[in-house]
């Protein structure tokens, strides 16, 4: 059943799922925002031989107090504080034989974390105003966007509590360059949002399948289930076409079908290069010429080709402005999330976009359309304004 499931995952990541779920132990998920790590934890639930009958509940603790946390996974006695007017189960004796998911489990106060390191060492949980102990039954999978390691080291997460959670460590990779993972999520999205919204649609277009191969989903998951809800609710035929798509997208798939095969060289260097896709024979070497491969989608492949008539500093000035432009349009332009996704700071990546002449509004145009720009925290300019 993991397997089928899962079937995006590689193959060290199903083993050792696979284990924690026999050893029901507590696991420790890890990854990017929107990854899919509550589904991956709710899976490990109906998969489980012991627990899948007991019940499942999540608990997203980035977005409760310290007081409601406690009050959520303990539970509570009538009069206990103010305003509790009646005894509470709390989420641990609710699901006594099943599974709890911590979700954000980096935000745990310290004096919660203590705690919740008392029950998953005795399985006893008192609630909040009472003297009574619960045994109970559960078991616990907690995910993170954090390096709770750093977060141990910085002295903000306890390190027995940490050694607790990471029996059992899965990251889950982004969804960007992964076709496997983009095609089964796709296609699982599609079919729940044309059942609920009642539509005829058969299938994806050939340049919608090129846009979502294409793209790099800095969003991960949650983007991409977004983008086909958009597109599945305004598309008016029987296939869901590119012009549907969210307007990033369809910009996208133009981008991609019309890639180009030939950039300049910079500030009037004199050689310039051309790229050969692999069906074109782009696999024989030519004399004099040094190629180096660039992905532009699953089943592709190109070159930038590098005559030697051009110096090695020539060279690595094409090659860094032409990587520099990919990561731009990837990020749709956005000056911050280029340079997260790269791992070059602002300053840096700002300085050479003036450097090699980059047209970054250009390109934040080609993705979002004229005058459009993104929300509000998502973009800024290249001298580090916020885009409003």
């Amino acid at each position: 059943m993991l397997d089928l499931q899962l079937s995006h995952l590689d193959s060290d990541t199903l083993s050792v799922l696979r284990a924690s779920n026999e050893a029901d132990s507590t696991l420790l998920i890890t990854g990017c925002t929107g990854t899919g790590k509550s589904h991956l934890a709710h899976v490990l639930h109906k998969a489980s031989a012991k627990r899948c009958a007991g019940r499942w509940a999540k608990v997203n603790l980035a977005t409760l107090s310290e007081n409601l946390i406690e009050s959520e996974l303990f539970g509570h006695e009538k009069g206990a504080f103010t305003g509790a007017d009646f005894r509470r189960v709390g989420r641990l004796e609710a699901c006594d034989g099943g599974t709890v998911f911590l979700d954000e489990i980096g935000e745990l106060t310290p004096r919660l974390q203590t705690k919740l390191l008392d029950f998953i060492q005795y399985k006893k949980v008192t609630p909040v105003g009472s003297n009574r102990e619960v045994d109970i039954d559960v078991r616990i999978i907690v995910a993170t966007n954090k390096d709770l390691e750093a977060c141990v080291k910085a002295g903000e997460f306890r390190a027995d509590l940490y050694h607790r959670l990471n029996v059992f460590h899965v990251r889950l990779p982004d969804l960007g360059g992964n076709a496997r993972a983009i095609q089964r999520f796709a296609k699982k999205f599609f079919e729940e949002r044309k059942k609920a919204l009642g539509k005829n649609i058969l299938g994806f277009s050939p340049e919608v399948e090129r846009a979502f191969c294409s793209y790099m989903w800095p969003g991960n998951i949650r983007e991409l289930e977004n983008a086909i809800e958009y597109g599945v609710a305004v598309e008016k035929t029987n296939v869901l076409q590119a012009a549907s798509l969210p307007k990033y997208l369809s910009a996208g798939a133009k981008a991609a079908e019309g890639a180009e095969t030939k950039r300049g060289t910079l500030a009037g260097r004199r050689a310039g290069q051309a790229m050969m896709t692999a069906a074109e024979g782009g696999f024989e070497p030519r004399p004099g010429v040094i190629r180096v491969a660039e992905a532009l989608e699953p089943r592709a492949v190109s070159f930038v080709e590098f005559p030697l008539t051009m110096d090695y500093h020539e060279c690595k000035d094409v090659f860094e402005k032409t990587y520099l432009e990919q990561a731009l349009r990837i990020c749709r332009g956005q000056i911050n999330l280029t340079s997260r996704s790269i791992g070059l700071n602002k300053v840096s990546l700002t300085e050479k976009i003036k450097k090699f002449g980059i047209d970054w509004k250009k390109i934040r145009e080609e993705c979002f359309g004229p005058g459009l720009r993104p929300s509000r925290g998502e973009g800024e300019t290249a001298d580090g304004a916020r885009v409003v």
